[in-house]
């Protein structure tokens, strides 16, 4: 087993087997960006040679003894005290423009036991293993490093990615955080949940999560998730006996020193499972120097700079046009919230022919802004190689099954939009599934067709627990162990009216009325090809044209039809005006809601 070298006892610290000790991966970082090689930080190596934006990160800040360069200490240090996700003051109503006047990167005291600081040894544990699940909001599988992305953005992933199995084609079921971990973390689709609106969805308490099953079965459960969407007041707080969100949409630098702390000081002897969950890789793609343009060629355009520094102003990116003054639809609830629409982008496609404010964007600002998503990649697999260091350095992760996924990726102008609600494209549905642990083959690669929704089959299996019967999902264990399994469609819900199917040559996505409608399946039978688009993926793997095969267009069809014929929607939907104030400002700052009054 892959755990077997690991040595634990109570005053000698097990060997590091998956990665080095948290020492050595900050000075690997380091050394990565130390382009002469002395050792040191100068100003142009830590701003990456580009003029900085005016609320980034001072090179000052981290100059402690003002020699004018960063040490190895230095630069930890500054890293490790300086908030990487954009603040927000939620004190001040909506309205007031000082809520625009946002401070970057600012000293805040961080809970939990940061990756690095002394800990406690645990002792090796026999039986059933842990289990540690971690999502990765936003991470596109074609962009890290174990799928061949070209740049370096995720080395330590790749490292892990040596010690088990990797998932090569992996559908996240959803395309939106809500949707997607609901199907993680319940194994079912986000339609058998709850009422598929993404304005009103939330997981209801009679939903059954992995684990509240494995709590049955002895497991000591907790989550230490990153806010957002993926919040108690969405029914994310079901299963877990320790339970911790934050308000904003958070990184894995606030959640994971909290998640090493309960490694710490939870009793000894049960098997536990553990969700870590960060944004990351989420918009606003803004990170503290010298990560900020480690990815761009130079500093770009000042519009490619001025789309960066405000999240929502990408919702108004359509194909190479940036359209500062589209006004984003809105619904407005008794409470006085108004909640962004995902219509608002068929409306920018009716509107863009004829709107005067469109700024054309060119090739290089389209790089540029990838590059932005490239770096947050890069520093989301620092925090997580951190915190996987720190935990396998105090024992933690002895006889532990560890799963890395995402919940969707990112469009990034594939097909005309930034973001990820806007289709179910491979850019925005396939995610990276990583996968090691006791029993589970090492350096191996798995070409099976997997989905989120084995998730929850895969970790009952491995805690000795019995699936429950309205599971969706299977267990990938017979791929984890280096088995052949059936092949069997994927399928997709979409938070913008639209489902799909993938085999593992083509895939189908149909457009009609929403989920939600009554005369969804109806239409699904009998609406004409336009409301249809079939790829094949052999001969276009980036779904940019659509082919015209009727044989497999046929199949694929009444396969959506079977699989739609089988489900039951559920009507569940949260009342908005439940929502805390400040967590509803919060979803306005990342674009997702807009509030105003009459």
């Amino acid at each position: 087993m892959l755990f077997s070298l690991l040595i634990a006892c109570t005053d000698e610290a097990p060997r590091q087997v998956l990665l080095p000790p948290v020492a050595a991966i900050w000075a690997a970082e380091h050394r990565h960006f130390d382009r002469d090689g002395d050792g040191v930080l100068g100003p142009r190596e830590f701003t990456q040679g580009v003029r900085k934006h005016t609320s980034g990160l001072s090179f000052a800040a981290g100059d402690l003894d003002l020699d004018g360069r960063l040490s190895l200490s230095e630069f930890r240090t500054l890293m490790e005290t300086r908030e990487p996700r954009v603040l927000v003051d939620k004190r001040l109503d909506p309205g007031d423009p000082k809520r625009r006047q946002t401070e970057q990167f600012q000293f805040v005291p961080r809970e939990g036991r940061i990756p690095g600081d002394e800990g406690p040894v645990a002792t090796e544990r026999k039986g059933l293993p842990n289990l540690l699940l971690i999502s990765m909001d936003s991470v596109r599988a074609d962009r890290t490093s174990p799928y061949g992305f070209v740049k370096d953005t995720t080395p330590w992933l790749a490292r892990l990615a040596e010690h088990g199995v990797v998932f090569e084609t992996v559908g996240s079921t959803g395309n939106e955080s809500a949707y997607s971990h609901a199907a993680m973390l319940t194994g079912r689709y986000p339609s058998e949940i709850a009422s598929p609106d993404y304005l009103t969805y939330q997981i209801p308490e009679e939903a059954t999560l992995v684990g509240e099953i494995l709590q049955l079965y002895g497991y000591e459960t907790a989550a230490f998730l990153a806010g957002g969407h993926i919040r108690g007041e969405f029914g994310f707080d079901q299963g877990w006996q320790t339970f911790s969100h934050e308000l904003g949409f958070a990184s894995f630098w606030h959640t994971t020193p909290k998640a090493l702390e309960w490694l710490d000081e939870r009793e000894r002897g049960a098997p536990w499972m553990l969700m870590v969950h960060g944004y990351d890789a989420h918009r606003s793609y803004i990170l503290p120097d010298p990560y900020y343009h480690r990815f761009t060629a130079g500093g770009g355009s000042p519009l490619a700079e001025h789309i960066v520094r405000r999240g929502y102003r990408a919702e108004r990116i359509y194909g190479d046009t940036f359209y500062e003054d589209f006004e984003l639809e809105s619904l407005q609830h008794p409470s006085g919230m108004f909640i962004l629409t995902p219509g608002s982008y068929a409306r920018l496609v009716d509107e863009a022919g004829a709107r005067a404010d469109g700024q054309t964007l060119t090739a290089a600002d389209i790089e540029h802004l990838r590059g932005h998503y490239h770096a947050m990649l890069r520093y989301l697999d620092l925090q997580l190689a951190l915190f996987l260091s720190a935990a396998e350095a105090s024992g933690h992760l002895d006889n532990t099954l560890i799963v890395l996924t995402s919940d969707h990726g990112e469009d990034m102008l594939d097909h005309g939009w930034m973001n990820h609600r806007t289709g179910l494209t491979e850019s925005c549905t396939r995610v990276p599934l990583v996968v090691l642990g006791p029993g589970v083959a090492e350096g191996a690669r798995s070409e099976e067709l997997v989905s989120l929704l084995d998730l929850v089959p895969t970790l009952l299996e491995a805690g000795g627990a019995v699936p429950p019967a309205e599971l969706r999902g299977r267990s990938i264990w017979p791929a984890l162990r280096g088995e052949d399994m059936p092949d069997q469609p994927i399928f997709y819900e979409g938070v913008n009216d639209q489902v799909a199917v993938r085999t593992a040559t083509h895939k189908l996505v149909y457009s009609g009325l929403p989920l939600s409608d009554p005369g969804h399946l109806a239409g699904l039978q009998s609406d004409g090809p336009e409301h249809f688009a079939l790829y094949d993926l052999r001969s276009d793997p980036g779904e940019t044209a659509a082919v015209d095969d009727p044989a497999v267009f046929d199949a694929l069809r009444m396969e959506l039809i079977v699989w739609r014929v089988g489900l039951a929607t559920a009507t569940h939907g949260m009342d908005p005006a439940s929502l805390d104030p400040a967590i509803r400002r919060e979803m306005q700052d990342k674009g997702y809601w807009e509030f105003g009054e009459d």
